[in-house]
């Protein structure tokens, strides 16, 4: 493979409730050959014995020493740019559109150089709340056969990264740090009281309308001068005092 020079794409595999010490082991394994080193676990009640987890790792025990461990999805993803809910489900609760894993890799790899974007896998069993989807901007479905639709978790993972790997080593160039979650979701905040003034309120509540424009807002990748233009354009709109934010 050829040498590619440029900043690897920042990205976070996060693993919301998993059961199995030797699955997050093996979803170490699958992020180091990937390049990818960070690594979050959102534990809920659970707790994991190192030992365990080291005998699926093998050379990749470094990152579960480094993992990041946080109270809901919400905390794990805070300072990303981007979120992404891994999930075969569907339904009325589960996001507008969902993305292919290429498209994903896509669209990490405008970030280059900056502006994490969050992978986030749900338990072995249950897979992702509708509550833990919500707290992400956009669903990704792997693919795979209707006699046996369902992955392990170290596969779906691996899956993911490979495809991130992939596109990061054949694309060249330089991309820039879009807005993280916690701008996004100011924005959506401007967003979310410019329609409560107008008094819209359309066909779903007002959270699912703030959800929506959250979503759409994580996937224009915003630069931080496209942010803060945007928010005052929100708030000359919502004031109606030309010339002021």
């Amino acid at each position: 493979m050829a040498k590619n020079d440029a900043p690897r794409p920042a990205v976070r595999v996060v693993l919301v409730w998993p059961d199995e010490n030797r699955n997050i082991g093996a979803v170490c394994r699958a992020m180091k050959t990937m390049g990818i080193g960070d690594l979050a676990i959102v534990p809920g009640e659970r707790s994991y014995e190192p030992a365990e987890v080291a005998i699926t790792a093998v050379h990749a025990f470094d990152i579960f020493e480094h993992a990041r461990f946080r109270n809901s999805v919400e905390a794990a993803v805070a300072d990303c740019a981007l979120s992404v809910a891994y999930t075969r489900r569907r339904g009325r609760n589960r996001k507008y559109s969902s993305a292919t894993p290429e498209a994903i890799a896509e669209r990490v790899e405008q970030g280059r150089g900056g502006g994490t974007t969050a992978l986030v896998f749900g338990n072995e069993e249950h897979g992702l709340t509708n509550d833990q989807v919500d707290a992400c901007h956009v669903i990704c479905r792997i693919p795979t056969a209707p006699e046996c639709p369902s992955l392990n978790l170290a596969q779906a993972v691996q899956i993911a990264c490979y495809t991130v790997f992939r596109r990061a080593s054949t694309v060249s160039g330089k991309g820039y740090t879009p807005l993280d979650a916690v701008r996004i979701d100011e924005l959506a905040d401007e967003v979310d009281a410019l329609v409560s003034m107008v008094g819209y309120s359309g066909d779903y509540d007002r959270q699912t309308n703030r959800i929506f424009a959250r979503d759409l807002l994580a996937r224009a990748t915003l630069t931080p001068a496209e942010g803060r233009r945007l928010k005052g354009l929100l708030r000359k709109l919502r004031y109606g005092l030309p010339g002021r934010e």
